[in-house]
């Protein structure tokens, strides 16, 4: 039997042989990046190898084998090379289940994660970022770069690339000559080394410690589920970065705080599809309005009129901390009518009859708090000719 499969495709049987390969995964190591590791080791392509692996339809390799990984496929893993399977199982994108998302979706859009966008052996979106200071340093590709709130290296300071900086193409390892571009070959240790907004860094610093404990703290507010922590900085992040109002948001915030508030290319798409450039310069502003949690968000969300209802758009469950300090600070102001509108209408009032009354008064112009003050005054008024005209004594 060739070494790795199995008859089948089951569960590996008693006469299966391990690969020669006996690596293990590198520290944070994507399963599709440890696999890659494992054809080169091996001198094989890796849909061939693949192929004698799983014996799969479709190929495993087809689609998107960080986020499709099941038992199945981690098992004969496993086996192929002497790695625990929870040490497997870690390489995948379903391990962030409960710390970073609550519902791990194999075969649909998970939040955070970016999209491969895989239609056979061609990948459609930039789904898998890179540090070339990372790739120089230790040649593996990570599981955070598969992360959107992730655009930066914090160890080196750098932006993280979703394309190649020679010929721009995105990335496709599985069809290219170790970690280089696919199209043009250029060693992808070899792309822009571009600084990292401080702001990013800070941010992104904090969030990953978050990610690695489970919980976090954001102002006064506490999560002890990171989940919710990372809900929250969605609902920031989208608010600045989807729909009509988010460009007087940005332009609101950079104004009073810095950043960039340019449009985004399409402004209809969500976070996860934006390129690495635009999402680096949205969380350059997410962290912006994050300081001083929550009031910038607060006095920012005021003056570019996001209130209550556009603050929690599209999420019947948001964290509480959130939907709580929403409803206190951001609820929709109700108008209230100024204190010459209220005496327009008591004019009005008496005009049309010689008795004003406060009930008549809040009937025509709503609840103000000028009506009690007006209606005094009108009743002073009316008294004022009939005391003058008294007898003294």
């Amino acid at each position: 039997m060739a070494a790795g499969a199995s008859p089948g495709g089951d569960a590996p049987t008693a006469d299966f042989r391990p690969w020669p390969f006996r690596g293990r995964p590198k520290p944070d190591e994507l399963l599709s990046s440890w696999f890659l590791r494992a054809a080169e080791a091996m001198e094989m392509k890796p849909y061939a190898l693949a192929h004698i692996a799983w014996r799969s339809t479709p190929p495993p390799l087809t689609r998107d084998i960080d986020g499709i990984a099941d038992d199945r496929i981690l098992a004969i893993l496993s086996a192929s090379t002497l790695t625990p399977i929870e040490q497997c199982r870690a390489t995948t994108l379903a391990s962030y289940e409960g710390v970073l998302f609550e519902s791990h979706q194999p075969l649909g859009r998970t939040t955070w994660i970016m999209p491969l966008g895989v239609r056979a052996r061609t990948r459609l979106s930039p789904g898998l970022q890179y540090c070339p200071a990372c790739l120089e340093q230790a040649p593996y590709y990570r599981r955070l770069w598969r992360v959107s709130w992730a655009t930066a290296c914090v160890e080196h300071k750098l932006r993280l690339l979703d394309r190649c900086s020679h010929c721009a193409s995105i990335l496709a390892p599985f069809r290219a000559r170790g970690f280089a571009c696919f199209n043009c070959g250029a060693a992808l240790a070899d792309g822009q080394r571009l600084p990292a907004s401080e702001m990013v860094l800070s941010l992104q610093m904090r969030q990953e410690l978050i990610l690695a404990q489970g919980w976090g703290e954001l102002g006064p507010s506490h999560f002890p589920y990171s989940v919710q922590y990372f809900q929250t900085i969605r609902h920031v992040a989208r608010s600045l970065s989807l729909g009509a109002r988010a460009t007087t948001f940005r332009t609101v915030a950079a104004e009073s705080w810095g950043g960039d508030p340019s449009p985004y290319e399409g402004e209809k798409r969500d976070i996860d599809v934006l390129t690495a450039t635009e999402r680096h310069r949205l969380f350059d502003l997410v962290s912006r309005l994050l300081e001083e949690w929550p009031e910038r968000f607060v006095s920012t969300a005021s003056t570019a009129g996001l209130w209550q209802s556009w603050a929690l758009r599209d999420d019947d469950r948001p964290p509480f901390a959130y939907a709580s300090m929403v409803a206190e600070r951001l609820a929709t102001p109700r108008y209230s009518p100024s204190r010459a509108e209220v005496q327009s209408a008591a004019d009005y009032l008496r005009r049309r009859s010689s008795g004003l009354t406060k009930l008549a008064l809040k009937k025509l112009v709503g609840d103000s708090i000028h009506i009690q003050p007006i209606f005094d005054a009108e009743r002073q008024a009316s008294f004022l000719p009939a005391f003058r005209e008294a007898p003294i004594g």
